[in-house]
Formats: structure tokens, C-alpha cells, sequence
């Protein structure tokens, strides 16, 4: 499961009031489900619904005891600061997902054939992908000469000019006195 997913859980588990006390109660020790319904003064099924969503978050874990399963907190992911929690998040989001590897993966089979382009894509993202592809074929700290430039874009399609431009107007190359310089899609500081 994403991170990000998985942080959304644990915030909305923990915004339930029921919730919330059954994790101050398995601060003090770990409990059963009687246990706790009887401190919390709730039915046992409604303890063990919202044991359920605390488990499903991470934020509680069961070990059978006899008859009886355990619940404990897991002292580390209450321990770590909402800060670290956010932001291990946020940089485990921004790598690509299986999907998303996939998705490109079966456009760039469409799209290229033997490594020559059969055609530019129509819809932007398929476009996107196809053109993120040839402009990883080029070094970062390179000046192209628009010459050189347009010979290694013809090796990839006929159209050389349409791929230039397509590189420059999706911020991928910055053409500047008839040299290009590759960028990494963002605007230009």
C-alpha cells in the first residue's frame, strides 16, 4: 500500500473518539477485547470493529494468548513526530508506482519500434512518456549544437523539427543561441 494511503488510515482511524480511547487504554498495557469493552464501557463487536481499522493503519497489532488475542500498540509509529510521519510519506509518494511503471512501459511498446518512433502519440501523456523517453537518450550536461541536435532526433523519427519543438514547449530542453541544454521539465529559475 502507498504511504501516503496508509497515512490518510492512521489520521482517520485516530479521528474517531471510540478509537482514540481504546489507543489511550493500550498506551498504559496491551489488552484484550473484553478488557477493553468493559474499561470503555462499548460491546465487545464495536471494540473489535475498531481494533480492526487501528490494526489495518498499523497502529495496532494481535498475538493469540491461549484463547484470547492480545492487542499492543506499536510503540514506534505513535513515538515518531506527525512531521517524520508526513514527510517519509511525501518522498516514498513521489517514486512511480507498479501501474504507472506498467502504463509507460506499454506505451513506449506502442510507440517505438526498434527504437525508432512509428509515430508521436496524439493524447499528451502517451506524448509526455514518448518524449521524457528520447530525452533521456541525451546527457545532462551537454550543449547540443541545434545541428547535432536534430541529427540525434532524426535517428529516432523523421520529424525531427516536431520532436525539437515538442522537447522545448514541454520544458525538457532549453534552446538558447541555437543550443540545447536538457532540463528536467520544470520552468527554467
Amino acid at each position: 500500500m502507498q504511504a501516503e494511503t496508509m497515512l490518510v488510515k492512521l489520521f482517520k482511524a485516530l479521528g474517531d473518539h471510540s478509537r482514540l480511547e481504546i489507543v489511550k487504554a493500550l498506551i498504559k498495557k496491551p489488552m484484550y477485547v473484553e478488557i477493553l469493552a468493559q474499561c470503555l464501557q462499548l460491546n465487545a463487536s464495536t471494540v473489535s470493529f475498531h481494533l480492526k481499522k487501528l490494526q489495518e493503519c498499523g497502529l495496532v497489532t494481535a498475538s493469540r494468548e491461549q484463547y484470547y488475542m492480545v492487542y499492543t500498540l506499536e510503540d514506534s509509529l505513535i513515538a515518531t513526530p506527525i512531521k517524520t510521519l508526513i514527510a517519509n510519506a511525501s518522498n516514498l509518494e513521489t517514486a512511480p508506482n507498479d501501474k504507472e511503471k506498467e502504463y509507460q512501459t506499454k506505451v513506449l511498446s506502442t510507440f517505438l519500434v526498434n527504437g525508432k518512433l512509428t509515430r508521436l502519440p496524439i493524447q499528451r501523456k502517451k506524448r509526455r512518456i514518448i518524449l521524457e523517453y528520447i530525452a533521456g537518450q541525451f546527457a545532462w550536461d551537454t550543449a547540443y549544437p541545434e545541428r547535432e541536435f536534430s541529427l540525434s532526433l532524426s535517428e529516432f523519427h523523421e520529424d525531427f523539427c516536431t520532436l525539437r519543438r515538442e522537447m522545448i514547449c514541454e520544458k525538457l530542453f532549453l534552446r538558447k543561441d541555437a543550443i540545447y541544454y536538457r532540463m528536467d521539465g520544470q520552468s527554467p529559475s
